[in-house]
């Protein structure tokens, strides 16, 4: 009314919340299964290159340990000196040298993550050179001789790394043979399996050794239960099923010899995927619990205030209400049905005004009472209307209760009288309605001798000097305090009085002086409030219009003690 304020149709409103929740699903589902989608990818590259660095590093040692078996098997001139026959003169440089070869090849596995062990076998004198070092690695030794021995003599070996079976283990054995000597290394399969093992790879994880044959000579039974085969193209692949997930990454060692590495529970990916599907649920929930509420505010609301809404447009346009049956709110459901029938009763008043005459007392008093029930009826339809436009949903509820108590007490006033008790009553009814459309721009102050109460006067009469009060002081501009006084003499004597700018010189000569201020069917209020307080008391009655010193107009009325000799 003073600013303007936006309007919106909380219908598109709440569409459109649907809509952004909808999205936001949506791109959350795929934001969660796109990033699942590059962290699985992300976290299986960089296992399959940790993994692939691993092998490659141990397979770069096995290719240097050759390459130094083979220089010292093919350029240690001392090893000739082995060969020559056992006299007292190179007794001494055969153990020099043994010592020697013993020495550095004790030394070569030193600086390696896994022990590799080396042997010189001389078939022709049988002098056999170790790197047996303590007990542990002379047992070692003697476990493993006897098979070494014998694969030699039986030349049952190829040439570079293989596998074979030494003793009850299985080792990765280098044999190379030159001028009838020969070098051997070895290494225990478990040893080079825990030194690719890492905490990097997880918890639920083993390593596997295998050959182009399909044989597993390490992991072998975990393998056939994961129904894994060592001759397929197996790197990177992601094995799923129901309830696991394991990835399995095959590198080769040497030719033939493969190191394969088997995840279950593919936890990171696994925790990730259902963290964030957990959360994804959650947000589902969500929404459907918001777009519940406010399909139910839609529903229950939003859906009765539209069609009142609608019944007050038409009511404004062709004077024609529609009773909703469907209202879930109980104040809106009452308003609407009286104001269908305060619509019937002001069609039914305007007929009556033109065609009922005042041949007798009771008639005019009948007439000038229903003649002001349409002129506030209007301005109540007025208020709601105004505010159903500006969407002011919770006023329109708290209005819609004061109008049908209002209301009611109009309708039940049939019968010429009222107590004063009842009277204020209906003015603070009717001050609550002027508070929600005018908010704080006025005060109001009612104080009143309780022996007043009781009193009886025409209905409506103090509510017409009280609305036109504030009617024509109002300004938006200043404070307006209103005051309502009541007291007892010989007479009861009340008092209304407004700070506002008082009765213009005209209006208050014509008041004054008993002069009609009505002009046509407008302006009747204050005088149909004399006209019916003259109808009722007679001369006992008299109403003085005056403006106050301080500024404002008041309006002082009295009326006799009793009732009996004035009807």
């Amino acid at each position: 009314m003073g600013c303007f304020i936006k309007k919106y149709n909380f219908s598109n409103v709440i569409r459109w919340i649907e809509i952004t929740l909808a999205i936001m699903v949506l791109l959350n589902f795929l934001v969660a299964f796109y990033a699942i989608h590059q962290l699985t990818k992300s976290s299986m590259e960089s296992i399959i290159n940790r993994f692939s660095t691993d092998v490659d590093n141990f397979s770069d040692t096995l290719s240097g340990i050759h390459s130094m078996m083979l220089s010292e098997v093919g350029y240690d001139r001392d090893l000739d000196t082995l060969f020559v026959a056992d006299t007292a003169k190179n007794r001494i440089n055969k153990i020099n040298i043994t010592v020697r070869i013993k020495g550095m090849i004790t030394n070569w596995s030193k600086d390696l993550p896994y022990p590799v062990h080396y042997a010189l076998y001389f078939p022709n004198n049988g002098i056999i050179i170790n790197d047996a070092d303590n007990n542990a690695e002379y047992d070692l030794w003697r476990t493993v001789q006897n098979d070494i021995i014998t694969k030699i003599n039986n030349q049952d070996y190829k040439s570079n790394w293989n596998i074979a079976k030494l003793g009850k283990a299985y080792y990765l054995t280098d044999i190379i043979s030159n001028n009838g000597r020969y070098m051997l290394a070895y290494i225990d399969l478990k040893e080079v399996v825990d030194s690719i093992q890492s905490d990097f790879y997880g918890e639920d994880y083993y390593i596997a050794v295998t050959d182009n044959s399909d044989r597993a000579y390490f992991s072998a039974k975990e393998l056939a239960k994961d129904k894994i085969t060592a001759s397929e193209e197996i790197t990177g692949t992601l094995r799923k099923s129901l309830l696991k997930q394991m990835l399995v990454v095959k590198e080769k060692v040497k030719e033939g010899t493969h190191i394969i590495m088997v995840i279950h529970n593919y936890n990171s990916i696994l925790k990730t995927f259902w963290i964030q599907l957990v959360l994804v649920l959650i947000l589902i929930a969500i929404v459907i619990v918001v777009l519940y509420i406010l399909r139910f505010v839609n529903k229950t609301i939003l859906k009765p205030i539209q069609t009142f809404n609608r019944n007050l447009e038409t009511l404004k346009n062709d004077e024609v209400y529609d009773v909703a049956t469907h209202y879930q709110i109980n104040e809106l459901g009452n308003a609407s049905r009286l104001m269908s029938e305060m619509v019937e009763r002001i069609k039914g008043l305007k007929i009556n005004i033109y065609e009922k005459t005042l041949e007798q007392q009771k008639t005019n008093m009948d007439f000038l009472t229903l003649q002001i029930e349409p002129h506030f009826y209007l301005n109540c339809l007025n208020i709601i209307y105004n505010m159903a436009q500006m969407e002011q949903y919770k006023e329109i509820q708290r209005l819609s209760n004061c109008v049908s108590e209002y209301l009611r007490y109009i309708f039940k006033c049939r019968d010429g009288f009222a107590t004063v008790k009842d009277e204020l009553e209906h003015i603070k009814k009717y001050l609550e309605i002027q508070k929600i459309r005018y908010g704080d721009c006025f005060e109001s102050h009612i104080t009143m001798d309780e022996r007043i109460l009781e009193l009886s006067l025409p209905p409506l009469v103090l509510q017409t000097f009280v609305e036109n009060s504030l009617k024509h002081t109002i300004n938006w501009e200043d404070d307006i305090v209103l005051s309502i006084t009541g007291t007892i003499g010989e007479e009861a004597v009340i008092t209304i009085e407004d700070t506002g700018e008082g009765f213009k010189e005209e209006i208050l000569y014509k008041l004054q002086n008993g002069i009609d201020i009505s002009n046509g069917e407008k302006q009747i209020g204050i005088m149909n409030a004399v006209s019916r307080m003259k109808l009722k008391f007679g001369r006992g009655a008299a109403i003085r219009f005056y403006n106050c010193d301080r500024g404002g107009a008041g309006v002082e009325i009295r009326f006799p003690l009793t009732e009996k000799d004035n009807l």
